[in-house]
């Protein structure tokens, strides 16, 4: 089903906050802010655990952070409610 025109502004300024549930095909892909079957925690766990192993062998990678961190600081701050 296409969309009408005049809702086409409604759906191009929304953003994650604004979706309680997302359905596709029949099937729950996002509810209350979260994605059934995804255990978040475990998989943030599982990247910094994996990250901070890497970065303890690459000196190059740790001097940077700093730098790619302050870079993505003045980004997104100009604009809070970006994303």
């Amino acid at each position: 089903m296409a969309l009408k025109v005049r809702f086409a502004p409604m759906f191009s300024r929304a953003t994650a906050r604004h979706i309680r549930e997302l359905v596709v095909g029949g099937r729950t892909i996002v509810k209350d802010g979260r994605i059934p079957g995804i255990d978040l925690r475990a998989i943030r766990h599982e990247v910094l655990s994996q990250m901070r192993s890497g970065m303890a062998k690459n000196a190059t990678l740790v001097s940077a952070l700093s730098a790619l961190d302050q870079a993505i600081a003045r980004h997104y701050l100009p604009d809070p409610h970006c994303c």
